[in-house]
């Protein structure tokens, strides 16, 4: 039987049902709502007389699976009644995409209600492909094939020392499985995770800043076997792990394993932690993650989107108005995939005429005729036909433009590879 407590009281346990599906989960508790509940917080429900329910933090205890819960935040999402001929019975229904799992019976007992954490460990595919197993090795020749699992796995230790990062550690593991029931397998598993160590405790909802900002140095290394695992917390000497949705599409499946820059993989994420900071950041860093994730955009949002990236980054270097201008040049060997030399100027003015009339009318254009109009000389003023193909053509420069400037301007690297598009 599944049972489960609120608020840490041990006193009084609840028969529960529970699912973990999309992000969230469900806990369907055997029991009634009190008076006492009720709270100037939480869920409210309008009927004859407006009641309100407050939040509350379950642990949920599954012996037979081994699984042990401690949801925090949870939200009444419905109540209901079951009818017997024996005996009835009501129950509560809460809802929580907010809680971590352990596979121990006393560590989650140990959770406090405001839990602080020490480390963060991220198991994401694609470290293998861009780190491999250290401690795994083969050598085979005529009379045998060796497989070595070095119980001593090696560590790689980056120390960064800025913005509450002391250091990350790169490391692998391995497990090794007999099965006899048929023949005889042996199944061996290879782990590699990156572990965040931090300078100063963080809040259990702080957790996701950090998680996302190395997802997003991820993204940047290598685009193609992108499939965040898990992650875990180590929250008193216990590891626990935590729900997190990826910010990402797996792309797991994906034949290439190309990383985007040269070089390993421990200096490009000191490079990253101290060139391109996002949790203590300007305006400019802060709009990364827009650009690099997905959001299923329309083509308009996304050129307003890169149009600001692009804005925020050259107007911090003091360029004003002509920062567009100073963009264009810096990419000239993007702009020339898309536009001839000549027109650049036009270009430009038809670039910010977009802007201006997306941001001033609207995404509708009368007629598919946008209005070019130059403020030094008048006589180059004309119209535009502006289907979506020549928007997206423009949005599609500016993209690269932003993806440019993240590399080159941001990181320094002047040779690299990014294939994805938006």
């Amino acid at each position: 039987m599944i049972v489960c407590i609120f608020d840490n009281d041990k006193e009084n346990k609840y028969q529960c049902f529970y699912e973990c599906q999309n992000g969230e989960i469900t806990i369907k508790v055997l029991k009634e709502l009190y008076d006492d509940e009720y709270s100037s917080i939480g869920i409210h429900r309008f009927g004859k007389e407006k009641q309100e329910y407050s939040t509350k933090n379950i642990t949920i205890f599954d012996q037979e699976a081994k699984r042990y819960f401690k949801i925090f935040d949870c939200t009444i999402s419905g109540r209901s009644s079951f009818y017997g001929p024996i005996e009835s019975s009501e129950a509560v229904t809460y809802t929580s995409g907010f809680y971590i799992e352990s596979q121990r019976f006393d560590t989650i007992l140990e959770v406090p209600i405001n839990p602080k954490i020490n480390s963060i460990k991220i198991f994401d595919e694609a470290l293998s492909y861009v780190y491999g197993y250290p401690s795994f090795s083969k050598i085979e020749n005529e009379e045998s094939h060796t497989l070595i699992f070095d119980k001593k796995s090696p560590v790689i230790t980056i120390p960064i020392n800025k913005w509450n990062v002391k250091s990350i550690n790169l490391l692998d593991t391995w497990t090794i499985k007999a099965n006899r029931d048929d023949g005889f397998n042996l199944n061996a598993e290879l782990i590699v995770y990156a572990e965040i160590l931090l300078k100063n405790k963080i809040k259990l909802c702080d957790v996701f800043d950090y998680v996302r900002e190395f997802e997003l140095y991820m993204e940047l290394l290598q685009t193609t076997k992108r499939n965040l695992k898990k992650v875990l917390i180590e929250i008193n000497s216990n590891n626990y792990e935590i729900n997190y949705a990826s910010l990402l599409e797996n792309n797991k499946n994906s034949k290439s394993s190309q990383t985007t820059v040269v070089g390993n993989v421990a200096d490009y994420l000191l490079n990253c932690y101290t060139s391109l900071p996002i949790r203590k950041s300007n305006v400019s860093n802060r709009n990364i993650p827009y650009v690099l994730f997905n959001k299923h955009r329309s083509v308009e949002d996304s050129f307003l989107l890169f149009y600001r990236f692009v804005e925020c980054y050259y107007k911090k270097g003091n360029y004003q108005d002509t920062y567009l201008s100073k963009s264009f040049i810096d990419a000239k060997e993007i702009y020339l995939k898309y536009f001839k030399e000549e027109d650049f100027d036009n270009v430009l003015q038809e670039i910010i005429s977009l802007r201006n009339h997306y941001v001033h009318s609207g995404y509708y254009i009368h007629g598919e005729r946008l209005a070019i109009k130059f403020k030094e000389d008048k006589n180059k003023n004309h119209s535009a036909k502006a289907d979506f193909e020549w928007i997206y053509l423009r949005t599609k420069f500016l993209y690269y433009v932003a993806i440019d400037i993240i590399y080159r301007q941001k990181l320094g690297y002047e040779k690299y590879t990014y294939r994805k598009h938006f």
